[in-house]
């Protein structure tokens, strides 16, 4: 039996369609070996079917090897809840077809060479938790029809060619909990202050773009944060008080004016213009202290060595002086005598 006849004569219709993707594919570790007509879809690599086996719910060939592209025959699995294609070496588009997935509860295509832009018909998967699309080759904006996918918790798209601003539409997601991801393209524009919505968010990466303006005050709103990365972007002003507990590096490569206020350095309060850091100024501090104490020490040093010169000149000066006294009375005592006995002798003489 030719394979033509094997695919036709094949069971259901999600045989044929995987079928159909297998043709698209190529697998030079022989992954999808085992996707043949003459087996059950539910045995098949990677392939996960419904409890009565008659839908693929989930198709997971992650880092399998494969290259090609994403066949449009693959979005007439529509009880398909997960696919996940990472890992692999994928090239070509995201088919619009991806419309038709609107059970899809997690897409999984990062980790390949994928092209193009993100269709507008990603809104129509209103069941997605989990997307992540990071290091591919997407090009152009994020569509504003993401704003459906309300029951998002995770979201990636790092690491692409994505340009534009960030949408306001994903203020909208309010579930976004584990992560929101944008860093590493090209997003130009403020961060939108709609970002305070997504209170139940734990991690935030916009590192790496072309962002501009200041960190809007509403981000202050992000209590759930316990990652924050805004650097490498022209952001500048003041950093909200909320974000103090980051590490400095959550905040560098920015504009030459950059950003200012803990963990950074301190904010002058005329113009917002940058101070000197608590670093700074605790080590001139230090640097002046340590200054003035050697200063009093050698300060000391020289008054205690001139009071020992002084003491020693006034000692000696002492000694002298009381040795030449007693010499000149020995003298003068002396001639007193002597000038006695010349009186008494010439005395004896005239009598």
């Amino acid at each position: 039996m030719s394979v033509i006849h094997a695919v036709a004569a094949a069971a259901s219709t999600p045989s044929l369609e995987l079928l159909r993707v297998k043709s698209e594919l190529v697998d030079p570790t022989g992954v999808l070996h085992s996707w043949s007509p003459e087996s059950h879809f539910c045995r098949w690599n990677g392939v996960e079917c419904s409890e009565d086996q008659t839908q693929v719910i989930a198709l997971n060939l992650s880092d399998s090897g494969l290259s090609g592209s994403i066949s449009a025959e693959l979005w007439n699995l529509t009880s398909l809840e997960t696919l996940d294609l990472s890992s692999n070496f994928l090239n070509g588009s995201i088919p619009v077809e991806i419309g038709k997935l609107q059970s899809l509860t997690a897409l999984l295509l990062h980790s390949n060479y994928l092209s193009g832009s993100i269709p507008e018909e990603l809104g129509n998967l209103t069941s997605l938790n989990v997307l992540n699309l990071q290091r591919n080759n997407i090009s152009g904006t994020i569509p504003k029809t993401i704003e459906n996918c309300r029951k998002l918790f995770e979201l990636r798209v790092s690491e692409n060619s994505l340009t534009g601003s960030i949408p306001d539409e994903i203020g909208k997601l309010t579930e976004l909990q584990v992560i929101l991801d944008l860093s590493h393209n090209s997003f130009s524009g403020e961060i939108p202050t709609s970002l305070g919505n997504l209170i139940k968010l734990e991690r935030l990466n916009l590192s790496c773009n072309h962002l501009q303006g200041k960190i809007p005050s509403s981000l202050a709103k992000l209590t759930s944060l316990h990652r924050l990365n805004l650097s490498n972007n022209d952001l500048r002003g003041r950093i909200p008080e909320t974000f103090s507990g980051f590490p400095v590096s959550s905040f560098q490569g920015n504009s030459p004016e950059g950003l200012c206020g803990r963990p950074m350095e301190v904010c002058l309060r005329s113009g917002g213009k940058k101070g000197m850091s608590n670093a700074a100024v605790v080590g001139i501090i230090a640097v002046i202290v340590f200054s003035s104490t050697v200063i009093c020490l050698v300060m000391v040093y020289i008054m205690v060595r001139m009071w020992c010169h002084w003491r020693e000149v006034a000692i000696s000066s002492t000694v002298d002086g009381g040795g030449g006294a007693g010499r000149e009375q020995r003298r003068e005592m002396r001639g007193r005598k002597g000038g006695d006995d010349q009186f008494w002798k010439l005395s004896q003489l005239v009598q």
